[in-house]
């Protein structure tokens, strides 16, 4: 285990409005207050949601389309640059009209259907990440 003692600085608090993709607006949120590392949470709706889910076997992510009004009930996650530029990293939990929930790592094609309430706790020491070639993923890099 690796680990690495950090301060928070400043917390973006931002709405998302109907249309917008979440991941998108949440590094473009990054980009446009040059925030380069930090803690990310989302509230809200989406329709379409696409939770995709690692498949170790294959080292790829399997996408499924949720294309219903759903609840976003939580998405959380983090913001690391990879190189010089910010990568987000979220996972979601969505609700159904059913009440029945579904979960995963949120994929590009989610979009607000209503609004999205984005809270980014900024983090003052910059937190990388790196390339695993075993898994194809890209994991924090705590050692610099």
């Amino acid at each position: 285990m690796k680990a690495k003692f950090t301060k928070t600085s400043r917390c973006c608090i931002a709405r998302l409005d109907k249309g917008e993709r979440l991941l998108d607006s949440i590094l473009a949120l990054s980009k446009l207050h040059k925030i380069k590392s930090g803690i990310v949470e989302v509230i809200g709706a989406l329709r379409p949601a696409e939770i995709m889910y690692y498949e170790i076997d294959k080292k790829a992510y399997k996408s499924i389309l949720i294309d219903e009004p759903v609840e976003l009930i939580m998405a959380t996650g983090s913001i690391a640059l990879l190189g010089s530029d910010p990568v987000v990293h979220l996972h979601i939990t969505i609700g159904r009209h059913d009440g029945t929930t579904l979960g995963g790592h949120c994929g590009p094609a989610s979009t607000i259907s209503i609004t999205g309430e984005v809270f980014i706790i900024e983090i003052v020491d910059p937190v990388y990440r790196v390339r695993n070639e075993d898994f194809k993923l890209n994991f924090l890099d705590l050692e610099r």
